[in-house]
């Protein structure tokens, strides 16, 4: 019993570790390219020129958008991210991956604000009319120096969900042939598509599960309690008898349950076959030591039967005292 969770909570902690390695990295991004001097100064003279007139209608400024638009160029190539664009301090995209959103205003956005409030920050999982998938938001302020001054604007990136479901589903695939791992909020709302069953394609933010490991974390993941890890054998939505293990973690700053459930019958098969092999593994071992040991005996003992032989012999006066002693020996 122990061996099957142990196991079963290695595989939720590995998952766990890759979620917060690609958000770390995520923010890293953001930080490294709001850094970038071609960024920061643009954005800056972009914004003491821009009183009159959107910066997107002056001609005079399109250079410092060109030279923004520059860098976004490259970080597509680099980061393989879905959109990424940058603000002026009023919200206005003046440099975008998708030119058609150039000039729209996304200031009303909680993650711009918290941006240009001088705040690194997340959005919450979302459908994305620009993309047409589910995706995520990472805002970074732009400071007038770089790493200082005032806020002149705000450098955002956009992946999308396939990104986490790959994460979510990697230590499951091709090894679990039924196992099972998604992403829940406190409320049950899938925010990834599942590995298997009805819930595999376009679940994500559509569809709830109502039962297991997830549904009890719900406090847990409400209160954002990473410590937390709870496991469980129950009938999941499929109907099927599994062993279930959550973990609290998070997407940028939502916190979300991990729960990853491996079918009973197949993980106590392994278990038991595991079980099974290391006793055989006992049994040809101490057949081996039981053979090996009555070879070394066998062997040690003949030649000191022959010496006791032909040493009573002598004794016994039968024997020639020149004669050398004969010790027959394979070893």
């Amino acid at each position: 019993m122990k061996a099957k969770y142990t196991l079963h909570f290695k595989c939720t902690q590995l998952v766990q570790a890759d979620l917060q390695r690609y958000f770390d990295e995520r923010e890293g991004d953001a930080r490294v390219l709001a850094h970038n001097p071609s960024v920061y100064r643009n954005l800056k003279v972009l914004n003491e020129q821009g009183d009159e007139e959107s910066v997107v209608h002056n001609e005079q400024m399109q250079g410092h958008a060109d030279e923004l638009r520059q860098v976004i160029s490259t970080a597509m190539d680099a980061y393989e991210y879905s959109f990424i664009f940058a603000t002026d301090v009023d919200g206005n995209i003046v440099a975008g991956s998708d030119e058609e959103y150039i000039g729209v205003n996304f200031g009303e956005r909680d993650y711009i604000q918290q941006a240009l409030g001088g705040n690194l920050a997340w959005s919450d999982m979302f459908y994305s009319d620009i993309v047409h998938q589910n995706s995520m938001i990472v805002s970074k302020p732009v400071r007038s120096e770089g790493d200082s001054g005032e806020v002149v604007g705000s450098f955002s990136l956009m992946f999308v969900q396939q990104d986490i479901d790959a994460i979510v589903h990697e230590a499951i695939e091709g090894y679990w042939d039924t196992g099972n791992a998604y992403l829940v909020d406190e409320d049950g709302l899938l925010l990834s598509n599942t590995v298997i069953g009805e819930f595999n394609e376009d679940a994500a933010l559509n569809e709830t599960i109502e039962s297991g490991v997830g549904t009890a974390a719900a406090e847990h993941i409400g209160d954002g309690n990473t410590d937390y890890f709870a496991q469980d054998e129950y009938t999941n939505y499929m109907g099927n008898s599994v062993l279930g293990t959550v973990g609290v973690t998070n997407l940028g700053n939502l916190p979300v349950g991990l729960v990853v459930e491996l079918d009973h019958d197949q993980i106590m098969g392994t278990v038991e076959g595991a079980r099974g092999r290391i006793i055989l593994y006992m049994i040809i071992g101490s057949i081996l030591i039981i053979g090996f040991g009555s070879w070394v005996g066998k062997n040690m003992s003949a030649p000191i039967v022959q010496v006791k032989d032909q040493l009573a012999e002598l004794a016994d006066g039968g024997g020639d005292l020149t004669r050398e002693l004969e010790i027959n020996r394979t070893d």
